[in-house]
């Protein structure tokens, strides 16, 4: 009764964890992005084509997948003499957990990609989800890590 119970608790606890999805706007800067120096680069957007990003599941979202997948199967075959084929079913479940926690906690997010000709002449494609910057529209090319762009002027 007591296994039974943990089980049903960290199913609980992953399911709970699993949704986590990335920020890909433009102008949202994780805790890395922050004082770090960056080239700025003065830039007109002479085209702006719709996009779909594919969004990885989290680490935590496909660790919680497997602990389920491997946990499920050590629980189905508890009463198994076979070590090895105990052991050999349990990574397998927990492999098919984590590509399900994948597929689940993952997704598709839509996004644009920006043609933008820099000052130099030198053309350049970003791809990020900010909806608020239209063809023709002066913007600021940030480069360090990675590539995105602002508004000009904001």
């Amino acid at each position: 009764m007591k296994n039974r119970l943990m089980n049903v608790l960290f199913a609980l606890m992953a399911f709970v964890t699993l949704p986590c999805f990335a920020q890909l706007s433009g102008t949202d800067f994780g805790v890395s992005g922050v004082r770090i120096q960056q080239t700025v680069q003065e830039a007109v957007v002479i085209d702006v084509v719709k996009s779909n990003v594919a969004v990885e599941a989290s680490g935590m979202a496909r660790v919680a997948g497997g602990g389920i997948g491997a946990a499920a199967c050590a629980t189905a075959m508890q009463n198994s003499s076979n070590w090895m084929a105990r052991t050999a079913l349990t990574t397998a479940c927990g492999l098919a957990g984590e590509r399900i926690a994948n597929q689940f906690a993952g997704g598709n997010t839509v996004a644009q990609t920006f043609i933008v000709r820099l000052a130099s002449g030198q053309t350049l494609a970003v791809t990020q989800a900010d909806p608020d910057i239209f063809a023709g529209q002066r913007v600021y090319v940030l480069q360090g890590q990675g590539t995105r762009i602002v508004k000009a002027g904001v």
